[in-house]
């Protein structure tokens, strides 16, 4: 079905000429509505939006021109072409017609193909006429978005510059062939460069021929690879030499291909000096840190060879029988000194480890169930003489047997179960135990439970003032109380580091006059043995036992009095001896002489008791040879160096001879004679008593100085002080003896103070 020519209105109120018009306009293929009032032809039009509409100028109800008038006035109708119709040629008004809008006039009567061929000319312009107003609506869209897409283009390239040039770091970007397309205000500052004057130009046309190489091969690098990299680069200013940390990545177009490099450029050269300050420092720091360890090394060994043959010395001549008693005590003072010497060598020593991250854990298994009773045993007796009591609560369910350094762990309830009974007076001490689960085993991993022990000695003694609760933990630092009660001020910061280095803390809460409660944490593995070995008995060794054999041990040791009291001391027990001052000398002893074992101090000179060491135990003859390597060092993290060297054994100065002789048991399986406990003390002094009348002849400052020992319940001051007096009375030193062995210090503090 054709499409029709157009759609047309007729409006005339006359039949004969619609019917006329009718019938040319439909055999053209026009759609044709015919309309024969004025009132209804506005609506019509309105409706179905004619190509033309045929008017007659003389309607029987309406004026044809007030009604184009009316036409053209509307919105939807006045873009309609109207050609007027009138009977007669003179009776219409062409100048009025085309002010009011007509665009054309046919008269009666009307021929064919006039009437075709007007109609068709307007229909043809109003259809041209709709495509152009299409098509120029089109255009203004067309070129309304594009001004709005270029404002906004030129409205991000601003903000986007805005940025740029706002931003702290270099910005720029480079074609494929290394020239600038567009950079920000911080690289203009910084090259002294405008950014017109610098499109098309290459790093090599503002700065050295060396730098410029840099950039161009780290963006080389990003063509190559096709993805951003970070690199540090140069650059020279006004100031000298800049380092810059950039980022360099390709551009890529709509299509994947890489148009430019773009780099962002943050200058860090302030931080790169301070990266190298903080080097300095650091490396100075640590060379001070092995300055203070070769110092500690050096003054352990310094302060510790002196006092192993003081100790030596005097347990060697504790065995000579022709000794009067007043010697024997004379003698017990000196070891008991040196004991009081050692400790405080040991705290101060301990506090410089810590103090250089040099502290460590000596792993073992131990059991806990001993170390309580030990603990209980140690201070229950000394409570009793003060008249307090000391229990320890613990927890129903607790761990046995664990892995850990006893001996800190130990060293730790000792100081804060001591320092409770030292600052109590009226009432007691109670150590309270707990333990819980931190870790539950892994079925498919072996490990065990670990536990989270809590140790809470509470005290109900004269209590820490609150100004002075941050002293505590200070080193060398004491409260007023503690200050009455003498110490170094040490051993509540050992035993918080002891605390931390095992997983855990060490806190203290008081209320002056009413006590003090502190709580030591620590984390533990459960062991996975059910047994510890146990120390043997401390015995006084006679000698040799006759079905051990004769045995050799080469004692070595630069320096000749430490060598004379461990020989005379291995001859005393039935020992033969060797000796050597050096490493070099040990091994030519023991390739002529063959000892059954080599007592070795790690420092010599020549050649040291490391490499004396690994010598003899490369050779085929002297890997049977055991080895018990001495040392006064502080660090007992040598120990491993040592006995990876191959030692078999290690002991540290100053030793007691009963650590040396169990060493030697271990090492050849030879069997000791021991000494019969015998009291040092005669037995008539047990039933003898002293009164205050006995003490008034001893000197005041004896007196004083025992006093401040027993209120201090320093055992070895107070054995130290016991022996002076005896020198002074030996009947009342004996009985003095005799109650510090039985911890009479109440009794004797008693008598002082009458």
């Amino acid at each position: 079905m054709n499409e029709p020519s157009g759609e047309i209105v007729v409006v005339d109120s006359t039949r004969m000429n619609l019917e006329s018009l009718l019938s040319i306009l439909v055999k053209d293929g026009f759609r044709v509505q015919t309309v024969t009032c004025g009132s209804s032809v506005v609506d019509l039009v309105r409706s179905i939006a004619p190509d033309l509409i045929l008017l007659d100028i003389m309607i029987s109800d309406a004026d044809g021109y007030e009604l184009c008038r009316r036409l053209k006035k509307d919105e939807l109708t006045h873009d309609v072409p109207v050609i007027f119709l009138t009977a007669r040629e003179k009776d219409i008004d062409r100048i009025r017609g085309f002010e009011v809008g007509g665009v054309d006039c046919i008269a009666q009567p009307f021929q064919n193909q006039e009437v075709l061929a007007r109609v068709k000319t307007h229909v043809a312009l109003r259809r041209i006429q709709t495509r152009l107003e299409k098509q120029n609506a089109l255009l203004e869209q067309e070129i309304a978005e594009r001004k709005k897409a270029e404002r906004a283009l030129r409205e991000s390239d601003e903000r986007l510059q805005s940025i740029l040039d706002n931003s702290p770091a270099c910005i720029y970007i480079k074609d494929t062939n290394g020239c600038f397309r567009l950079v920000n205000r911080k690289f203009e500052k910084l090259f002294h460069v405008d950014r017109d004057s610098i499109i098309g130009l290459s790093g090599f046309d503002i700065c050295s021929r060396e730098i410029a190489e840099a950039w161009h091969q780290n963006d080389e690098e990003v063509l190559r690879l096709g993805r951003a990299i970070q690199v540090e680069e140069e650059a020279c200013h006004d100031d000298g030499l800049h380092s810059y940390l950039s980022l360099k990545f390709p551009l890529l177009s709509t299509k994947g291909k890489i148009y430019a490099v773009c780099g962002i450029s943050s200058d860090i050269t302030a931080r790169k000096q301070a990266e190298l300050l903080l080097q300095q420092a650091k490396e100075s720091a640590e060379s001070a840190n092995r300055a203070k360890s070769l110092f500690l090394a050096n003054m352990s060994h310094e302060l510790r060879t002196p006092l192993n043959v003081i100790h030596g010395f005097s347990q060697l001549m504790l065995r000579d029988s022709s000794l009067s008693h007043s010697s024997k005590m004379h003698l017990k003072a000196i070891n008991s000194s040196g004991d009081h010497l050692l400790a405080l060598i040991n705290d101060v020593l301990e506090v410089s480890k810590i103090e250089t991250g040099c502290l460590n854990l000596t792993q073992g298994v131990f059991d806990l169930y001993s170390l309580l009773d030990d603990l209980g045993e140690m201070f229950r007796m000394r409570g009793e003489q003060k008249r307090l009591y000391f229990t320890i609560e613990k927890q129903e369910v607790l761990p046995r047997f664990l892995v850990g350094d006893v001996r800190k762990l130990r060293q730790v309830l000792i100081n804060l179960i001591g320092n409770a009974i030292k600052f109590t007076d009226v009432g007691g001490v109670t150590l309270r135990v707990l333990a819980t689960v931190d870790r539950l085993p892994v079925a498919t991993q072996e490990c065990a439970r670990q536990w989270i022990l809590t140790f809470e000695a509470e005290d109900t003694g004269i209590g820490i003032m609150h100004q002075e609760m941050d002293k505590l933990f200070q080193p060398f630092e004491q409260t007023m109380s503690g200050k009455s009660k003498g110490g170094t001020g040490l051993g509540l910061k050992i035993s918080r580091e002891y605390m931390c280095l095992m997983g855990g803390d060490l806190v203290a809460r008081s209320v002056f006059g009413r006590g003090s409660l502190f709580t030591a944490s620590c984390r533990l593995d459960e062991s996975q043995q059910d047994c510890v070995e146990r120390t043997d008995e401390i015995r006084r060794v006679l000698g040799v036992t006759p079905d051990s054999g004769s045995k050799t041990i080469l004692v070595v040791d630069d320096k000749e009095i430490s060598r004379r009291f461990v020989v005379e001391l291995l001859t005393f027990v039935g020992f033969k001896t060797l000796e050597a001052a050096n490493g070099e000398e040990a091994l030519a002893v023991c390739s002529n002489e063959k000892p059954d074992l080599v007592l070795m101090d790690m420092r010599l000179p020549v050649m040291d008791g490391y490499e004396a060491t690994k010598s003899l135990k490369a050779r085929p003859a002297g890997e049977r040879i055991p080895v018990i390597a001495v040392s006064a060092s502080a660090f007992e993290e040598e120990r491993n160096d040592i006995l990876m060297a191959g030692a078999d054994e290690f002991i540290s100065k100053p030793f007691r001879e009963s650590e040396l002789f169990a060493a030697i048991k271990r090492l050849l399986g030879i069997e000791y004679r021991y000494a019969e406990e015998t009291a040092d003390v005669a037995d008539t002094t047990e039933s003898v008593t002293l009164t205050p009348h006995d003490l008034q002849p001893l000197p005041d400052e004896l007196r004083e100085e025992l006093r401040q020992a027993l209120i201090t319940l320093h055992v070895g001051a107070i054995r130290d002080v016991i022996a002076r007096i005896y020198a002074f009375d030996a009947h009342v030193g004996m009985v003095m003896e005799r109650m510090e062995k039985q911890y009479q210090f109440e009794l004797l503090l008693d008598l002082l103070n009458v």
